[in-house]
This record gives structure tokens, sequence and C-alpha cells, in this order.
């Protein structure tokens, strides 16, 4: 894992490896538990209504 600690790092801290995640062409250094740990923060902190907007959205293009 290259980030061992992650339940230990601030959420700033979180952000930033998410970011520069996002931003490598490759991530084959990456475990798989760091890429789920890395989701589930990101689905953790979206604010409701942005989640509300995405689900509706969702059912939108569902209907099309």
């Amino acid at each position: 894992m290259k980030y061992k600690h992650w339940d230990e790092y601030s959420d700033a801290k979180r952000w930033n490896i998410a970011k520069t995640e996002s931003q490598l062409e490759t991530n084959n250094a990456t475990t798989k538990e760091d890429l789920t740990n890395i989701i589930k923060f990101l689905v953790d902190i979206a604010s409701e209504w942005q989640v509300e907007d995405f689900e509706y959205d969702w059912e939108v293009e569902r209907c099309e």
C-alpha cells in the first residue's frame, strides 16, 4: 500500500492524495485498497445537494 496510514490522514491530505492520483498517467503502484479508500473518501465528502443532483440526472438518463 502506498498510503499505509490512510485512517490517520487529515481530510486535506486525503484530498491532495485523491487529486494527485487522478492526475497520474498510470496507477500501477497504487493498490486496489488505496483506490477503494480514495473513492470512499470522495463519496463521503460529496455534499448532499450534489448527490441529489447526480441521482436526479441519473434518473433522467435512465428514462431517455
